[in-house]
């Protein structure tokens, strides 16, 4: 289960993944508790707090931060892998309330990846506070190497022809959705409207909150990559990435930007958020490939 306190944001972290809940229920990474699986990191939070963090290769956590929205400091203690996640502050334990449930035991199914579990919720887990997008102001640039560089607005990408898509999600925290429907226009299409310079061999997704995520470019030209602005009928919500957000399935799903605004075709590759920070590189479900140099079914 993943708690929160009733008010000025907690510091948690599960399945070797760092992130703070704040009273709005919005789950959330801060860039001062950020989590690498059997590694050290030492970051700056947004207000300059130098602050340390580890997990062990089972997937514990005990680590000392200071939040990057709140000056408050919290001692916390989980385990990974769906075990239970409480945050202490010194004032004393905080009223905690239950946001959604994580799986804990690996399925059976073999439809379902190693090491996942089915949810009938949809987890929330991101980097930074939730965006207030407008779609009028709001725009896709797609740049880089590329002979004609686009900048589409949200009535311009609704104008694409619209691709949807049915499927499973997996999350490297061990979630899976299954039977999820997702419209969008065609990353393909895009890429083909744009023109690729010769040697583009990787995509950078940029997207609010300073969050990038890399993929080379033979996996996001397959026929399912979606740049997406409808979930379940409807328009994608803030809180899962709305108005726009990259899809792609065949990844662990931070591969998959919430709140996209860019598209960095390159001749090289170049390291995202999580990827600095210890996440594999490649990030394919079906071979747990969740954290660099650490077998899957460990992190």
């Amino acid at each position: 289960m993943i708690f929160s306190t009733s008010e000025s944001g907690a510091a948690a972290s599960a399945c070797g993944v760092g992130y703070a809940a704040n009273s709005a229920g919005v789950v959330r990474f801060t860039r001062a508790s950020v989590h690498c699986a059997d590694k050290m990191t030492a970051i700056k939070s947004s207000k300059a707090l130098r602050c340390a963090s580890g997990t062990s290769t089972l997937g514990y956590v005990a680590s000392r931060i200071r939040s990057s929205s709140s000056a408050t400091a919290f001692e916390t203690f989980f385990a990974g892998n769906g075990m239970r996640i409480s945050a202490l502050s010194k004032a004393g334990p905080p009223s905690l309330r239950e946001l959604s449930v994580m799986p804990f035991f690996k399925p059976k199914d073999p439809s379902v990846p190693p090491g996942q579990s089915v949810t009938d919720g949809f987890p929330v887990l991101h980097v930074g506070d939730v965006p207030q997008i407008d779609t009028k102001q709001w725009s896709l640039r797609l740049f880089g190497a590329v002979e004609h560089p686009l900048q589409l607005s949200y009535d311009q990408l609704l104008a694409e022809p619209a691709v949807e898509w049915h499927g499973d999600i997996h999350c490297v925290t061990r979630w899976t959705k299954k039977a999820t429907s997702w419209k969008g226009a065609s990353f393909k299409r895009l890429v083909e409207r744009a023109g690729l310079k010769p040697g583009v061999t990787h995509v950078v997704q940029h997207a609010d909150n300073d969050y990038t995520t890399n993929l080379p470019l033979e996996v996001m030209l397959d026929d399912d990559v979606l740049v997406a602005y409808e979930y379940a009928g409807a328009p994608i919500e803030p809180i899962h990435g709305g108005p726009v957000r990259m899809l792609v399935p065949k990844r662990y799903f931070w591969k998959s930007a919430k709140w996209l605004h860019g598209l960095e075709f390159l001749d090289h590759d170049e390291l995202g958020f999580w990827e600095v920070r210890g996440y594999h590189n490649d990030a394919d479900p079906w071979k747990e490939e969740r954290y660099s140099g650490l077998p899957g079914w460990l992190g």
